[in-house]
């Protein structure tokens, strides 16, 4: 996305990467998205091939594990390793995405202000964007305040939507080594705050060098302002059957689940969510402000376990840009 806002350069190193073959003060939003994907088709395209390589190499020069081979069903009987496919369920060769979310709610914000309302031109955002927001705070604001994805608002969560879906086609357009197509995954990690400092500020309002919005379908920390179910009615408008998986964070305040009645409004927001078609979710039942005593007081938050992007880590062996991340996502008060 920052190749296409920026001719094909990366903002960051300035190294050129690509041509692009529209003029983006003059492209239509269509356009710009038409772009969007044939330049994330061959940047894909570039990662699979290189991986694909690596393990090639990987193979021809033995760097396989035989015992594990022998144990795995299938492998002596097709007389392959199990890294050539040889197991009866292997685990199939992914790529990962991070940051679509924030790609949909800029693409949003650029269709909003620079194509139907026609109140900021491309150039004015690309210069601000340039300037991470220096001097033009204002424009922030108004961009900060375009629709976000969470709040079950189509405007933007149908950007999301095809976002995802150009995702899913183009990371299936290479054979991987075992010869299967590539599979889409959305399982971040902590990728969100690496990938995030090699970023420079963008239509979203984010600024340079922050991270991304974690998992994959869940709200840009602080942008879903509508409650939990709304946020859960744009997770479900993801085609999660299109992906190898769509991981979600959601953050609530112990109070908001405390006693029976708590208890069955939880329960109750879970079938909601798979009843509409969800896939999966995962929790912090945790109190913000205990959280930031742990940063301030580790020694006392020893048994304190947070739930990241995909796993389970302790919080208080967390990175700081980690553990800001968590904080920072949306903390429900009530159900």
């Amino acid at each position: 996305f920052e190749l296409v806002l920026n001719g094909g350069v990366n903002p960051v190193t300035g190294d050129k990467l690509v041509d692009l073959k529209i003029d983006l003060n003059k492209a239509s939003y269509e356009e710009i998205v038409g772009e969007y994907k044939r330049v994330c088709e061959l940047i894909v395209r570039r990662e699979e091939e290189y991986m694909n390589a690596i393990m090639l190499v990987h193979n021809d020069i033995g760097l396989v594990h035989p015992f594990m081979t022998v144990l795995l069903d299938d492998c002596i009987e097709k007389g392959r390793h199990a890294y050539e496919g040889g197991c009866r369920y292997n685990d199939p060769a992914y790529v990962i995405s991070t940051g679509l979310v924030n790609v949909g709610n800029s693409l949003a914000a650029i269709k909003k202000y620079v194509f139907d309302e026609k109140s900021m031109t491309m150039d004015e955002m690309k210069e601000a964007i340039k300037n991470n927001f220096e001097g033009y705070e204002l424009l922030r604001k108004k961009l900060q305040e375009a629709p976000k994805y969470g709040n079950d608002d189509d405007y933007v969560d149908q950007i999301v939507v095809e976002m995802y879906d150009i995702w899913s086609e183009v990371s299936q357009k290479v054979i991987n080594w075992v010869g299967k197509p590539w599979r889409p995954s959305t399982l971040s990690v902590t990728t969100q705050v690496l990938h995030g400092k090699a970023c420079g500020a963008s239509p979203d309002g984010r600024l340079a060098g922050d991270f991304l919005a974690d998992g994959a379908i869940s709200a840009f920390p602080g942008t879903d302002v509508n409650g939990p179910t709304s946020l859960i009615k744009s997770a479900t408008k993801v085609h999660a059957d299109k992906l190898q998986s769509t991981l979600f964070n959601m953050k609530f305040n112990p109070s908001a689940i405390e006693g029976d009645i708590g208890a069955q409004k939880f329960i109750k927001l879970n079938d909601t969510y798979f009843n509409l078609g969800g896939y999966q979710v995962q929790y912090n039942i945790v109190d913000r402000n205990m959280l930031i005593d742990a940063q301030k007081h580790p020694e006392n938050y020893s048994d304190l376990m947070v739930r990241v992007a995909g796993f389970t880590a302790r919080f208080i062996d967390l990175g700081p840009d980690v553990q800001r991340q968590v904080i920072e996502r949306t903390e429900y008060e009530g159900l």
